[in-house]
């Protein structure tokens, strides 16, 4: 008997992670001293936290996107260059 699987996207999977485990961390950021940029401590990032701050994103992003006249469910490509990831980002 054939099994009927639905496509599950990263949000799909956030937005379950964030029900399932909400204060749970998702994962961990660094905290740098300002002076030396040494890592002093590592916060937690919780599931539901993590959910907040990608929709707070994607509303931004649209409402920019919307005043330069790109079409809704346009494929866009986006760089950023002030971005920087400190390794290693602590994941559970």
């Amino acid at each position: 008997m054939a099994h009927a699987h639905t496509l599950k996207s990263h949000l799909s999977v956030l937005q379950t992670s964030a029900s399932r485990f909400a204060s749970s961390p998702a994962f961990y950021v660094p905290r740098t001293h300002s002076e030396s940029g040494d890592v002093s401590s590592w916060e937690p990032v919780s599931y539901t936290q993590f959910l907040l701050d990608v929709e707070l994103f994607a509303r931004h992003w649209a409402h920019v996107l919307t005043l330069d006249g790109i079409p809704q469910r346009s494929v866009i490509g986006m760089w950023s260059v002030k971005l920087c990831l400190t390794s290693p980002l602590l994941v559970q």
